[in-house]
């Protein structure tokens, strides 16, 4: 592991920033424009009350135990459900990680390396990410600062290239028309938001504690809005029929951007932003995994650790064959959060509660 210095809570808004568009721009736009078109889009309402929940129980801890280290401050004095609790959290860094780098693997065979064997693209994506989160978290706030940019980039050269296609009336209706979907909808967007409990890594390296929780309300809130024009966008262009049946949209609307002769496949350079952008998400979860495990067995650096973390990312990599398994993969996870969040919330601020009348 790399060093653990202290970052600024800039750098933390755009580290969250980041860590929601693994859910937001890539793959809950497919579940929420499924069956209600626009109207999908308040289904997003169910992701940031979630996310308000996590960012004001993240705030509470931190305030109550900001000298420690997030699992390690589960652990203490060896409680058992502390250690349980510890061990969920870093299992759900480590299933983020491996669905948010799938996600690249499974685009990038189909759109530019249809030959190349599956495991030989996911254990060149695992040793990158791990040697990228090896580097510490500041090393991938920094890295994370030009990401953020391709995105920008990415979004910007997708939509002027698909604005003579823009028409708003392909987003109509608005009103609801499947509920059930809707309800499916809902329960994604609480699934896509829960990456947000990565903040509890953050806390401990804020610079100032007291007014991370703005920073990551801002983030939180700046993304959400991001979804919902760039949803609201893509179907005016494509209709709701066209768009719910496209799983990666971004590479979609790239794809029918063209630029001449400057670049023949436009969504080749693309893919290669998209895969900057993965690869910085995907180590940011590597890391809050290592990071907590390291806690969990009071090592300090151990690059064994670490890497047998990379190994369980290609594993898990490994294990998911095509786009179907990855779409059931993350529709269980999805109804499983559902549970575990009010539960993990729950114990985390029982345990803090603890600590402050011991103290």
């Amino acid at each position: 592991m790399g060093s653990s210095k202290i970052i600024s809570n800039r750098e933390i808004f755009f580290l969250v920033l980041m860590i929601q568009q693994s859910g937001l721009f890539w793959l809950l736009p497919y579940f929420l424009v499924r069956g209600n078109g626009t109207a999908g889009l308040g289904a997003v309402l169910a992701g940031i009350l979630a996310a308000i929940c996590i960012i004001l129980i993240g705030r509470y801890w931190g305030r109550h135990m900001p000298n420690m280290g997030f699992v390690t401050a589960l652990r203490q004095r060896h409680a058992a459900i502390g250690t349980i609790t510890g061990l969920l959290f870093c299992l759900w860094y480590l299933l983020f990680a491996v669905l948010i780098l799938y996600s690249f693997v499974d685009a990038a065979q189909k759109q530019l390396l249809p030959d190349t064997p599956r495991i030989v693209l996911c254990a060149v994506i695992a040793l990158l990410t791990g040697w990228m989160s090896k580097g510490g978290l500041e090393a991938l706030a920094r890295l994370n600062m030009l990401c953020i940019g391709s995105i920008v980039l990415m979004m910007t050269v997708s939509i002027a290239g698909t604005a003579d296609l823009f028409h708003p009336e392909y987003a109509l209706p608005i009103q609801i028309q499947n509920t059930a979907q809707m309800q499916e909808a809902a329960v994604h967007s609480v699934f896509c938001y829960s990456s947000l409990l990565s903040v509890f890594m953050l806390y401990p390296a804020s610079a100032d504690k007291q007014t991370m929780h703005k920073w990551v309300l801002a983030a939180v809130g700046i993304g959400a809005l991001s979804l919902i024009v760039w949803t609201a966008y893509a179907l005016s262009v494509l209709g709701q029929y066209s768009l719910q049946a496209v799983l990666w949209i971004p590479i979609h609307l790239v794809r029918m951007v063209e630029i001449g002769a400057l670049i023949d496949q436009t969504e080749s350079l693309f893919m290669v932003l998209w895969m900057a952008i993965v690869m910085t998400i995907g180590s940011m979860f590597l890391w809050c995994a290592s990071e907590g495990v390291h806690q969990l067995v009071k090592k300090q650096a151990n690059p064994y650790l670490h890497w047998g973390i990379a190994l369980l990312v290609f594993l898990g990599m490994t294990a998911i064959e095509n786009t179907m398994i990855f779409l059931r993969v993350e529709a269980i996870l999805a109804k499983v959060m559902l549970f575990f969040l009010p539960v993990m919330l729950g114990l985390i601020a029982v345990l803090a509660m603890k600590r402050r009348e011991r103290e």
